[in-house]
């Protein structure tokens, strides 16, 4: 392949050492740092055909229906995302553990008000300016 790594590419550096967690062992955060480069990558792919990047529900879902794709594109993801051995079984085991996180999580904000009462409220009052919920 052809290796961008260390290339500085129209003003934009790739990153100047992608075996820094590696390096430092924590192949943890180097995957998870792998993940944000797939995101970035993703909206490269919708910038390349012309279109805004889709929020989180719909992104993966109209990202395979783009008029240009890299080649094999499909089958990378699947690789990117070790989709060779995923399981219903394994869709529910993470999806509890995700649970499990969230739960921690959003009793640490009641317990810190961190939040308003109405996230869904507040959030449409100040931030939402645009809602692909009704594009199907």
């Amino acid at each position: 392949y052809n290796n961008n790594l260390y290339k500085n590419w129209r003003g934009f550096v790739f990153d100047s050492n992608p075996y820094y967690w590696i390096d430092k062992g924590n192949p943890m955060t180097a995957n998870i740092r792998l993940n944000d480069v797939n995101e970035k990558i993703i909206n490269l792919i919708y910038a390349i055909n012309g279109e805004f990047t889709p929020s989180s529900k719909y992104r993966y879902f109209y990202l395979f229906k783009q008029d240009w794709l890299p080649e094999d594109f499909v089958s990378k993801i699947e690789k990117i995302y070790c989709f060779d051995n995923f399981s219903e079984e394994k869709f529910h085991e993470r999806f509890g553990v995700y649970n499990q996180i969230l739960d921690e999580c959003i009793e640490r904000c009641d317990e810190l008000n961190l939040l308003p009462e109405n996230i869904e409220d507040y959030y449409s009052e100040n931030f939402s300016r645009f809602n692909d919920n009704n594009l199907e």
